[in-house]
This record gives C-alpha cells, structure tokens and sequence, in this order.
C-alpha cells in the first residue's frame, strides 16, 4: 500500500490497526496467558533471580522494521512499531522466562506479493544475492528456531530473511 503524506489518514490508521494493534492484541494475550499459567512459578521465584524457558514469542516484522523505503511510510512506520514491541517486551519479560524475538520477512513468493506489478516484484530479484524471492518455508523454519530451546539464549533479536538483500 503506498503512503505518503498526502495518503488518507485512514490508510494509515488501517495500517497501523492491522500490523501494529494485531501484533499487539496476540502478543499481550499471549504472555498473559503464559504468566497467569506459570502464576505459582512466578510466586515461588527468588528476589533477583532469572526464570527459564517458560515461554518465547515471535512476531513478524518485515525489512521494512529496519529500513525506510519511498511511497510506504505508514507501513514502515508500523513495522518499526513491531520491532519496539518485540524489544520492549524482551525486556520486560526475559527474566520472567518468556523470549520475545521478531523475523523479519523480505520479499516473499506468496499470493500476497503476486498481486504486486512484475516490476516491483522483479526489482527485488534482480538486487538480491541469491537472486530469487524468499520462500514461505525459510521464514516459517526460522520462526520455528526462534521458539526452540536451541533459541535459547536470543531475546529481543530481530533476524532479517531477506537473502542478503539489505
């Protein structure tokens, strides 16, 4: 979605509804889930002392969480939001034994982005290393390595799959 300042406000407003507001309303209901689960875990833990793999989090971002790019100011705006959320919460939740990390998608072969002109989809292409599209998969494989215990020791990462593009 292209967005300038001349863009509706409502366009952002959607924008920041979708990434931001969903990222938020599945990030909070789960760690209240996690922590109202773990409760006497919780209770019974040293003053000063750190809980382990309780629970970890994963929210998507985008490249664009990291960079700017023409024409896509609110969405870049909002992915920026969910990479503050993403480390906000690792903080405030590492030592309760809850991960908070965040993947950030490139460009990828979904029905999403084949709905975009060739040009753009062909830019991407073109300026990546590795010369092809991410696929569904290596984002779907790295958010499943971020919520294993072999994660163990990332909290408030975001992990670019973007090919080298960036």
């Amino acid at each position: 979605m292209p967005s300038n300042i001349l863009e509706p406000v409502e366009n952002f407003n959607k924008v920041m509804a979708v990434n931001v507001g969903g990222t938020w309303n599945m990030g909070t209901t789960y760690l209240r889930y996690v922590l109202e689960r773990h409760a006497d875990t919780m209770r019974d833990k040293k003053e000063g002392s750190v809980l382990e793999g309780i629970g970890s989090l994963v929210n998507i971002g985008s490249t664009a969480s990291l960079f700017g790019g023409p024409g896509i100011a609110s969405y870049c705006a909002s992915k920026h939001a969910v990479l503050g959320l993403t480390r906000t919460w690792a903080k405030d939740f590492g030592d309760k034994g809850v991960r908070v990390n965040c993947v950030a998608p490139g460009a990828t072969d979904t029905p999403l982005l084949g709905r975009a002109p060739p040009a753009f989809v062909d830019y991407f292409v073109k300026n990546a290393p590795l010369r092809r599209l991410a696929r569904p998969e290596e984002i779907a494989n790295t958010v499943a390595f971020l919520l294993s215990d072999d994660a163990s020791y990332i909290n408030g990462q975001v992990i670019p799959v973007e090919g080298g593009f960036h």
